[in-house]
């Protein structure tokens, strides 16, 4: 980390430590907020109470944790932007105001679009969840029902998959272009 480019451009130490800082503490956020999503217990009677339970707290807490979650997103591309440059030039060269623009525009862009993913994502898995409740108030929860947000789910993990397949073949292509 504390090695110079080329060109002379150090690479700080003290800047590496705080991104490492920032992460560390972007991951500690992270698990304190899934340690307080509300489990099911004992002491709820009906399945009921701890549905909602659970949109109260995705509604109302766990929100905020999406926008640390893109962060990492941005991380990310600005790593795979790094090696890219590492690999492509063998040197991470001296930037110009320019290469400055570029980078932060396209760290910007990449948190805002992990966070609409996410939050998009977290509106409509908290939208079945408030499905299922409405379904237990009206008995009306049924093994068609059941099948139909298990084939939704199979939907969004095929396309979650095709995504991360179509950045890595993408990945793999600038690398070795």
């Amino acid at each position: 980390m504390g090695k110079a480019s080329k060109n002379g451009s150090p690479l700080n130490p003290a800047k590496a430590r705080s991104s490492g800082m920032l992460i560390l503490l972007a991951i500690r956020y992270q698990w304190l907020m899934i340690a307080r999503i509300p489990k099911a217990s004992t002491s709820d009677p009906v399945i009921k109470i701890s549905l909602e339970n659970k949109i109260k707290f995705y509604r109302r807490h766990f929100i905020k944790s999406l926008y640390v979650g893109a962060l990492s997103n941005s991380l990310f591309i600005l790593s795979g932007m790094l090696y890219y440059l590492y690999f492509k030039y063998g040197e991470i060269r001296s930037f110009a105001w320019d290469d400055y623009l570029v980078f932060g525009v396209t760290l910007i862009i990449g948190f805002a679009l992990g966070a609409y993913v996410q939050i998009t994502q977290h509106n409509f898995q908290v939208k079945q969840l408030e499905s299922c409740l409405h379904d237990i108030d009206e008995d009306a929860m049924t093994s068609l029902t059941l099948r139909d947000q298990r084939n939704k789910k199979r939907r969004l993990i095929l396309v979650f998959l095709l995504a991360i397949i179509c950045g890595l073949l993408l990945l793999t292509f600038f690398i070795f272009r």
